[in-house]
């Protein structure tokens, strides 16, 4: 009776605190969307709470085998739902649980097999992590404090010395499959591997045993998760890259600061960075929040995480937008480099108002890059030597594809994309499409040059990997483009997303076509 009193007043805790998750996504709605249960919902399902664990008080002091057996039973339920009476699982209900994850797992992979999508990674990785002691120099070299920007400039050269312990990094998290401190793309393993471990234990017949087999089969075989470790691996390789490189520059500026002298002091450097970085593991929230933010793993906050709590429990939008952090955080970082838009980013706003110098030192760096790659996005179209996204009037599109490749710059006679370079590509195809629209305006038409403005972002926003479902949700929804919408064909290509490297595939069909096309 011990045992089940604990249990009990276990449970009632675990509902009671479930109140007050409710009641405050009670405050959070989307249309006719009501988030959360009410107190007097959960009240309820205290009491059966109750009922369930006096009746199971009645089974053990029956004492015969069979309510022993049940007893069992119970509890191996109560273990598999997570110490929750009312949500008990049976052998059968977790493997469906963990099946549904696995298929989930399997679409990501899918999704994100394309080489082109795992050399955007690393093109995109590579480029914030020089961008930002970069632009952090542009702004304190606008402020006055060249010491400062000479030291966050030097810190690059610490790349050179953290090249071997962030390739260890990344290959600990290509073995594992798991990454330190997150990733792009939550597949909640540590859940999964608790789950397998129970089925497990519990499995008894020989179907149930060989289920288990292939459920963990689908979770953890690396040829079929090799995609979303090959990202974990890149981008636990550039945290350990981007963490060394503020520590050095945080040296320098200390060095500074006590003997006025700007130099590297590998002493002093030992000692700033003792223990904030373990085994690859980057282990100082300072330091941790500056390495996500470079990788655009950071965690989602306010509205945007209820939001992405909505989308993630509805199969339908589940896949239509599997991914919401990675493209929120995309969309914050370019949009701290666009003028005018950088005043109104919350994000930005903190910095501005917070006591880290060196940070609104970068933000400033950051405008005035902008700025510039703004205007050299504009001297670059006029003399036709950059592309942006082209016209955003279908007809004018299908015309402009002939003879442009999108988001790209003419080096010599070809054409090379700049699509994977955040966040410059962004407006260099904004400063494209003006220059392209320009010629079409007339004084005061303003009406063209918003939608080609809304198209342009829209567009660079969208073409990735992580959002093909939201590319497909928005032609349904294009009255322009309906009548093209083959009901079919989308219903193959989401069946195509659960089978294994449908993206590599993809990309190997069109690398493909045009020999064959030749051969023929």
């Amino acid at each position: 009776n011990g045992i089940v009193d604990r249990l009990q007043g276990l449970s009632r805790m675990y509902k009671e605190s479930s109140i007050h998750y409710g009641s405050g996504l009670q405050s959070f709605q989307l249309g006719p969307l009501k988030l959360g249960k009410s107190a007097d919902e959960v009240a309820q399902e205290l009491k059966k709470t109750d009922e369930f664990f006096e009746n199971m008080k009645v089974k053990l002091e029956e004492g015969d085998p069979q309510s022993v057996k049940e007893f069992q039973d119970l509890a191996q339920g109560l273990a598999m739902a997570d110490g929750d009476p009312l949500k008990q699982l049976t052998v059968k209900q977790l493997m469906h649980q963990l099946g549904g994850k696995a298929m989930i797992k399997v679409m990501y992979n899918s999704m994100l097999s394309g080489p082109i999508t795992h050399a955007r990674n690393t093109i995109g990785n590579l480029s914030t992590m020089v961008l930002r002691p970069t632009t952090m120099a542009i702004g304190q070299a606008m402020g006055g404090d060249i010491n400062a920007a000479k030291a966050s400039i030097s810190s690059l050269s610490a790349v050179t010395d953290a090249f071997s312990e962030a390739w260890t990094a990344g290959g600990k998290a290509w073995s594992t499959g798991i990454p330190a401190g997150g990733a792009k793309f939550d597949v909640a393993d540590s859940e999964v591997a608790r789950g397998l471990e129970l089925l497990k234990q519990s499995a008894k017949t020989d179907a149930e045993k060989r289920s288990v087999e292939f459920l963990d089969m689908l979770h953890n075989n690396a040829i079929l998760n090799a995609p979303t470790r090959a990202l974990a691996a890149g981008d636990d390789f550039f945290k350990i890259m981007n963490a060394r490189i503020e520590l050095k520059r945080q040296t320098m500026m200390e060095t500074l600061s006590e003997t006025g002298t700007l130099k590297f002091d590998p002493d002093k450097y030992a000692k700033i960075a003792e223990g904030k970085i373990v085994n690859g593991e980057v282990t100082d929230d300072g330091l941790l929040r500056i390495a996500k933010e470079q990788t655009f793993q950071q965690d989602l906050e306010g509205n945007m995480k209820k939001i992405a709590e909505v989308l993630e429990s509805n199969p339908l939008t589940k896949y239509t937008v599997p991914f919401i952090r990675t493209p929120h955080n995309l969309m914050v970082y370019a949009g701290s480099y666009t003028p005018g838009l950088n005043r109104l980013l919350k994000e930005a706003q903190d910095i501005r108002n917070g006591t880290d110098e060196a940070a609104k030192a970068m933000l400033k760096g950051r405008v005035a890059m902008g700025y510039g790659v703004l205007a050299t996005g504009f001297g670059f179209a006029a003399a036709g030597n950059l592309t942006g996204n082209g016209p955003a009037d279908p007809e004018l599109r299908k015309i402009w594809l002939q003879s442009n490749q999108p988001q790209s710059i003419k080096i010599g006679d070809k054409w090379v994309s700049y699509a994977s370079i955040e966040p410059l590509n962004v407006m260099f195809a904004a400063a494209a499409d003006l220059q392209h629209a320009a010629p079409y305006l007339s004084a005061g038409e303003y009406d063209r040059l918003t939608g080609q403005l809304v198209y342009t972002f829209g567009k660079a926003f969208t073409e990735r990997s992580y959002l093909k479902g939201v590319q497909t949700a928005i032609n349904y929804l294009n009255p322009m483009s309906n009548g093209n919408v083959n009901v079919a064909r989308e219903g193959l290509n989401a069946l195509n997303t659960f089978i294994p490297f449908s993206g590599l595939r993809r990309q190997m069909a069109k690398a493909l076509a045009p020999d064959v096309y030749e051969f023929n």
